[in-house]
């Protein structure tokens, strides 16, 4: 969290909120282990990713197509090749190592963190929306005509059964 591009940095209220936001939800997806406090919870994650972050070509391939999907929600596949650079500046070393993916340049990684602390300070001056944005007229291939949620899922029943 200590990288959210935003106007301001978490605050201790807004930092834990979060924690047991996220503790509740692993709670009820009946994950094992969750700890108690924030700190142990920072402390568990350290010491894993010390332990456990190296590289497998799994790894890799997981972390492609993550790239590869994030990439298609901002931009056509012919410039992902313009894209992967500016997600890899954005990752810290040892989750690049871990993936097996290039670094970029600092002057890159310092660039594009101010512009999103920037976007973060004007969205935070511009007036509160009523209505959420929505962005599911863009071009997706399962849905070339864009699509609404309230259509999205299984068919409903015509009649109810008895």
């Amino acid at each position: 969290m200590d990288r959210a591009f935003r106007a301001s940095p978490l605050s201790e209220k807004e930092r834990l909120a979060w924690f047991h936001f996220w503790r509740a939800i692993g709670m009820r997806m009946n994950i094992q282990g969750i700890h108690d406090e924030y700190a142990q919870l920072e402390q568990f994650n350290q010491s894993y990713e010390a332990e456990r972050f190296h590289y497998s070509n799994s790894n890799r391939c997981v972390a492609e197509k993550t790239i590869d999907l994030l990439l298609g929600f901002y931009m056509p596949p012919v410039l992902f090749r313009l894209g992967r650079p500016a997600v890899y500046a954005l990752l810290d070393r040892p989750l690049l190592n871990a993936l097996g993916l290039p670094g970029q340049s600092i002057w890159l990684s310092r660039m594009l963190t101010r512009a999103l602390h920037l976007r973060g300070r004007i969205a935070s001056a511009l007036p509160i929306r009523n209505k959420p944005v929505m962005r599911t007229q863009l071009h997706r291939p399962s849905y070339p005509d864009g699509y609404r949620i309230d259509d999205l899922g299984p068919e409903k029943p015509t009649q109810q059964r008895d």
